[in-house]
């Protein structure tokens, strides 16, 4: 069952001051990495991130050193930094990783160490991966039961005033209207169509920072507007960009006006 982020909020916690290691999982740009994040800043800890899509096994367990006649592992800098001081320790990508890699994130989530080095007692583990209800649309690895049993495992369904709350104050105040009053553009829900852009709540931040960037809110001129539409079509898909340079919204002031 899927857990929106102001229940996530709720909870989140009460499994972090047990250091029971929590993932996320949901679609691409939701905001799985920001409501981690958020969560470390509410915790006052700062966060060391690993993308285990781009590792080996060789990252994660650094590199042997020969102490007299035996051999022993040197953690590479991120993990001594969580062996060290207390850290949220945020894997992302975890199953988009190699095999090798995901075994020596299992022992991490299970006993919290790894080749005999163990993490500081205070630091805490989060991951995200678009695994879960939606992985059949992702080019993603099915985590066997034993890999989820040491998770503490949400799949996170943002609700559109998750956005909007979120958002109220960190985009142009036209963009928060438009999609206040064009919902269905805010994300695509449903089957992806191959290499079809379509739009994203975190497109939609990557737009409005491009039209604040290029000031051209409240610019309706031809040749501004023809910037804007084709802004539009690459941040955020060809049905989002007809609509903001159209203005067919119901009962609203035609987008010329507005962005």
């Amino acid at each position: 069952m899927a857990i929106d982020f102001k229940n996530f909020n709720m909870i989140v916690d009460f499994i972090l001051d047990v250091k029971k290691p929590v993932m996320v999982r949901g679609r691409h740009g939701i905001g799985k990495s920001e409501v981690i994040y958020q969560t470390a800043k509410r915790r006052g800890m700062p966060v060391v991130e690993r993308r285990l899509s781009q590792m080996t096994e060789g990252d994660l367990i650094g590199l042997p050193v020969v102490d007299g006649d035996s051999t022993s592992w040197n953690p590479p800098d991120w993990f001594k930094t969580a062996q060290t001081k207390p850290v949220v320790l945020f894997f992302d990508e975890l199953d988009r990783a190699t095999l090798e890699v995901r075994q020596g994130v299992f022992q991490l989530a299970d006993s919290r160490a790894l080749n005999g080095h163990k993490l500081h007692d205070d630091t805490l583990i989060m991951s995200a991966c678009n695994g879960g209800t939606h992985g059949a649309q992702y080019q993603v690895a099915s985590l066997d039961p034993a890999e989820l049993d040491r998770w503490t495992v949400y799949d996170v369904e943002p609700t559109i005033d998750d956005w909007m709350n979120y958002a109220d104050g960190k985009v142009e105040r036209v963009v928060w209207e438009f999609i206040n009053s064009n919902r269905q553009h805010l994300e695509f829900i449903g089957e992806f169509e191959p290499n079809k852009k379509y739009p994203s709540r975190r497109s939609w931040f990557r737009f409005n920072e491009a039209l604040t960037k290029g000031k051209l809110i409240g610019d309706d001129s031809k040749d501004k507007l023809g910037v804007i539409y084709h802004l539009a079509d690459g941040f955020l898909g060809f049905e989002a960009a007809v609509v903001i340079v159209t203005g067919k919204q119901i009962g609203r002031a035609s987008c010329r006006e507005r962005v």
